[in-house]
């Protein structure tokens, strides 16, 4: 598998390949990682990083203040700053993990299907963007579905099987 990506990084600093897969940016103007940005490479020139930040503080304000929320601070139990920090911590995963126009895919490692989308478990990876009160969300990815399904009912189809099968 390939991947290719802009990067833009402030004037003055310079790329050098240090390895293989491995790059050393350096410069005076590279105290950290400041206004330094990728893209993908087929959505054109990466934006300025001011223009990623201010687009990144944007979208988290957003989200952070749409949608259902939970409070436990009023419960006694001394498990309910843990579990409501979890709670969070899940809504911030599935936002940056489950929230494109795509099924979510499995992750590569141990039981991996290095990568490929994993539509039985779209059911429980999609609903709670709608209970949560952000079915904007859910929207995108359920227009994919229609795309997904004739290649499915023929794979289905191959294997003697009714119905719809994807192992994209």
């Amino acid at each position: 598998m390939q991947y290719y990506v802009r990067v833009k990084w402030p004037a003055g600093a310079s790329l050098a390949e240090t390895g293989k897969h491995q790059y050393l940016l350096t410069g005076r103007a590279i105290a950290s990682a400041d206004g330094l940005v990728l893209a993908p490479a087929d959505r054109g020139e990466p934006d300025s990083a001011a223009a990623v930040e201010s687009a990144s503080r944007d979208h988290w304000r957003a989200y952070w203040t749409s949608g259902g929320a939970i409070d436990l601070s009023g419960n006694d139990d001394p498990r309910a700053a843990e579990l409501e920090r979890r709670i969070v911590l899940s809504e911030y995963v599935m936002a940056v993990h489950d929230a494109s126009s795509l099924p979510p895919r499995r992750p590569s490692g141990v039981n991996s299907w290095f990568g490929k989308f994993h539509m039985e478990m779209y059911w429980w990876h999609a609903a709670h963007w709608a209970l949560w009160g952000r079915p904007e969300i859910l929207e995108k990815s359920l227009s994919r579905l229609t795309d997904l399904m004739p290649p499915g009912r023929a794979m289905a189809r191959r294997e003697g099987c009714k119905g719809v099968k994807c192992r994209r």
